[in-house]
C-alpha cells in the first residue's frame, strides 16, 4: 500500500500521497455505493410495477373474469407501438443489461470507448474519459483533457469496447530507442545500467519486462530496440505514469549519449545538375537560366566564406 524504497524506507511525501490516494478511493467508494442504490432504487420499482400487473391478470383469474379479450383486443394498438419503438426499446434494453449485469466501470473510473472492431492502440490514454455519474439510462463523462463534460446513452455504449483503466494491472510503458550499429558490449552495459536505473525506484517500476532489437538497418546504420517496462500503477494515474516514463525516456537518451550510441540521422547530399538545352538560340531566356543554375554553387562557397571571415572577425 505504501510502496517503500529499495532499503524498506518510507519518505514524508510519499507516505502524504498514499494518505491522499487512499482518502480519494474512500470517496469515490462512498459516492459508488450511493449511485448504486440509487440504481437498484429504479430496478426494483420496475420489479414492482410488473409484480404489480402480474398480479392483477391472477386476480381478475380468481374472480372469474377473463381479461384475455381486452388484451387481445388492444393487441393492434401494442403491435403497431412496439414496431414504433422497437428500435429504442432495443437500446434501452441492451444499456439496462450493461448496467446491471456487466457493470464495466464505476465513478471516477478512467475509460476509453472506442468501437469493437478497431485495434487495440497503447497511446489512448490521452482519449480517455473519466466517469462522473451513471444512471439507467445514460452516463455522464469527463474527457480528461479539455474536461469537457459529455452526457452519452448506455445503449450507445453497449456495443462498444470499453477500457477500463482503473480495473487494469499495472500500466506496462514502452520506449522505442534508435540506436547506431554499435558493439554488443556497449548494449550490454545499456541495458544493465536500465535494469539499475529500474530496481533503485522500486516505489515507480516494478520491473523490466523486456529490452530486444525489433529491428536492424544496414544501409541506414541503425538499430531499433524497444524497452518495456512495468509501473507500480495502473493507467488510472496516467499523469504520473508519463511524468515518470519521460523521466525514463530522459535518463536513456543520456545513458545513450555517454556509450556514443545513440543514432544521429545523417543529412543527404543534394546535386545540382544542368538540365536545361535549349534547342535554339532564339530561347535567351532559358540560356540565361541555365547559366545562373551552374553558378549557384560558386555563389553558396563565396556567402559561405564570407560568413566565416563575419565571424572571425
Amino acid at each position: 500500500m505504501f510502496h517503500p524504497g529499495r532499503y524498506n524506507e518510507i519518505s514524508l511525501v510519499g507516505f502524504v500521497q498514499t494518505c491522499d490516494s487512499l482518502y480519494k478511493r474512500l470517496r469515490y467508494f462512498r459516492a459508488s455505493v450511493g449511485n448504486a442504490s440509487l440504481i437498484d432504487h429504479v430496478l426494483e420499482r420496475i420489479i414492482d410495477d410488473f409484480f404489480a400487473f402480474v398480479l392483477v391478470l391472477l386476480t381478475l383469474t380468481i374472480l372469474d373474469i377473463n381479461p384475455w379479450p381486452l388484451l387481445v383486443s388492444v393487441s393492434t394498438l401494442i403491435v403497431s407501438f412496439a414496431f414504433a419503438i422497437g428500435p429504442s426499446l432495443s437500446r434501452y434494453i441492451d444499456g439496462l443489461l450493461m448496467i446491471i449485469v456487466r457493470r464495466p466501470y464505476d465513478l471516477g473510473d478512467r475509460i476509453v470507448i472506442a468501437s469493437s472492431e478497431s485495434v487495440a492502440d497503447p497511446d489512448n490514454v490521452s482519449s480517455s474519459w473519466f466517469v462522473q455519474d451513471i444512471t439507467i439510462f445514460s452516463s455522464t463523462l469527463l474527457f480528461g483533457s479539455t474536461n469537457e463534460i459529455a452526457t452519452v446513452d448506455n445503449g450507445s455504449l453497449a456495443r462498444s469496447r470499453i477500457v477500463n483503466y482503473n480495473r487494469s494491472p499495472n500500466a506496462l510503458v514502452t520506449l522505442k530507442l534508435r540506436f547506431c550499429l554499435a558493439p554488443q558490449e556497449k548494449i550490454l552495459i545499456f541495458r544493465e545500467a536500465v535494469e539499475s536505473f529500474v530496481q533503485d525506484r522500486p516505489c515507480i517500476w516494478s520491473q523490466v519486462m523486456f529490452f530486444r532489437c525489433d529491428n536492424i538497418d544496414k544501409d541506414g546504420l541503425l538499430m531499433e530496440y524497444v524497452l518495456r517496462v512495468r509501473h507500480t500503477k495502473a493507467w488510472q494515474d496516467a499523469s504520473s505514469i508519463m511524468m515518470n516514463r519521460s523521466e525514463l525516456f530522459e535518463f536513456c537518451y543520456e545513458l545513450g549519449e555517454r556509450l556514443e550510441i545513440n543514432f544521429v540521422s545523417r543529412p543527404r547530399r543534394m546535386h545540382v545538375t544542368n538540365s536545361f538545352a535549349p534547342s535554339t538560340l532564339e530561347n535567351s531566356e532559358a540560356a540565361a537560366a541555365s547559366e545562373s543554375i551552374t553558378d549557384m554553387p560558386t555563389a553558396a562557397k563565396a556567402l559561405l566564406l564570407q560568413m566565416n571571415k563575419e565571424k572571425a572577425k
